[in-house]
Order: structure tokens, then C-alpha cells, then sequence
């Protein structure tokens, strides 16, 4: 039995350090419109900065040092990404500001502010935790009573 709680412990122990993750705050596109795409809108995930950037024909992601057509800061659970205008012109969107679009590609870029936690990596730390206790759960269960 000590050594399905060594194993607990050791799990617990690499699973409270995987938790301690923060979210990566390199720039990471989250949007993005084509002409001929429908519009929509997302909510933000992490607090940040957001910035918007139009691409040249062929281009997935803006150049670096491209210079943003806007920047704006949102928090967790602010929407942003594209719409309509009341004249049917598709515009970018964030929160509460608005921002003409043209007949080209366009994205929203986020910039994490640090010291979040990376929500992704939460969740399957988590998982993992419940998967591996049921499991150990289940072991010592069938060495202490073997085929009764």
C-alpha cells in the first residue's frame, strides 16, 4: 500500500507544478477574415493586448514589425473579432470600439498579459489528477482483496 501513496504524491507533486504554468505571451493570432468569410465574434480568453492587422494578399500572419491598424486592451470574457455595420460593411470589433475593414485579410493578434494561468493546462491537469486517483483507486482496491 506505501507504494500506491508514493506514487499519489509523486503524481500530486508533478501535477501542483504543471499548474503553476502561466500562459504564453508571445503574440498568437485568434481571429481572422477573408473577404467572402462570415463575420464573427469571440470572446476574449485571457486579459491582454489585442491588436488588430491587415495582411497583403497571401500572407497568413502580419511581417514583424508591422505596425497594427489598432491595438486594443481587453479583459477575460470581452468580445471582439468582426460584424456588420447598420450599412452591411463588414467592421472589426472590440469590445466597445469599432474599426473599418477593407477588401482584405485581417487579424486579431493577442498579447497575454503575464502571470495568467494557461486554462488549457489547468483543465488537463485536472483531468489527469481524477484519471490517475481513480486508477490508483482502483489498484489498491484489487491487491488488497486479489479475486475474491
Amino acid at each position: 500500500m506505501s507504494s500506491y501513496r508514493a506514487s499519489l504524491i509523486g503524481v500530486l507533486c508533478v501535477c501542483i507544478i504543471l499548474t503553476g504554468c502561466h500562459v504564453d505571451t508571445t503574440p498568437r493570432t485568434v481571429a481572422r477574415w477573408t473577404p467572402g468569410d462570415r463575420p464573427g465574434m469571440k470572446e476574449a480568453k485571457y486579459w491582454g493586448e489585442y491588436r488588430l492587422y491587415a495582411l497583403d494578399k497571401g500572407q497568413r500572419n502580419p511581417k514583424p514589425g508591422t505596425e497594427p491598424v489598432a491595438t486594443v486592451r481587453l479583459a477575460e470574457d470581452e468580445k471582439f473579432g468582426f460584424s456588420r455595420d447598420a450599412n452591411g460593411y463588414v467592421i472589426a470589433t472590440a469590445a466597445d470600439q469599432t474599426f473599418p475593414t477593407e477588401k482584405r485579410t485581417y487579424v486579431w493578434q493577442m498579447k497575454a498579459d503575464e502571470a495568467q494561468p494557461d486554462k488549457g493546462r489547468e483543465a488537463l491537469v485536472v483531468l489527469a489528477v481524477f484519471v490517475i486517483v481513480v486508477a490508483l483507486g482502483v489498484a489498491a482496491t484489487a491487491a488488497a482483496e486479489p479475486f475474491n
